[in-house]
């Protein structure tokens, strides 16, 4: 396989991290969270960066981080932050530098995976699933650039691999 990057881009709690691990295992590229590089760099968690700097503020730096990773690395997988791709052109940066996937997960299904999680700063105090339907609005014209669409709907991604197979289809010489 050529050199290759790719982005996944979805909702919170759409498996981004889960399955990139998983895919990039299976297509032998370096796995990446956006959000764990950005805490490793800033030694700061997601949340106490959003009390510091405010949401403008992280996703400066998210922005950033994305910009040195798609310049620095010529293969990689990247699973993205949720909001990644809505702000400050990185959408076109990673249409550009790479694939992107859309991991187009429904509501009820993230709600069932986040129940609990209180490190998701945009989703605490909100009733959560009205909260990510509002998200989902919010980017899903964003999401619906990337190249491949990719549905799950079950609780765990177990059409891995048809993904698998997309991707090989795209990137193979």
């Amino acid at each position: 396989m050529k050199f290759m990057k790719i982005y996944l881009i979805g909702l919170p709690g759409s498996g981004k991290s889960t399955l990139g691990k998983l895919l990039a295992n299976e297509l032998r590229l370096t796995f990446y969270d956006l959000d764990d590089l950005i805490q490793n760099n800033h030694k700061m968690s997601i949340g106490e960066i959003f009390k510091e700097k405010g949401e403008d503020g992280f996703r400066e730096i998210e922005r950033e981080e994305l910009q040195k990773l798609s310049l620095d690395e010529d293969s990689f997988l990247c699973a993205t932050g949720g909001g990644a791709p809505c702000f400050h052109n990185n959408m076109e940066l990673m249409i550009k530098t790479g694939l992107t996937i859309y991991l187009d997960v429904p509501i009820p299904v993230i709600v069932d995976r986040l129940k609990g999680d209180t490190s998701r700063p945009l989703l605490e105090g909100n009733a959560l699933a009205s909260r990510l339907q509002e998200l989902k609005e919010e980017r899903e014209r964003i999401y619906m650039k990337a190249r491949i669409h990719h549905q799950i709907n079950e609780k765990e991604p177990d059409n891995t691999a048809e993904l698998i197979h997309q991707v090989k289809r795209i990137t193979i010489d």
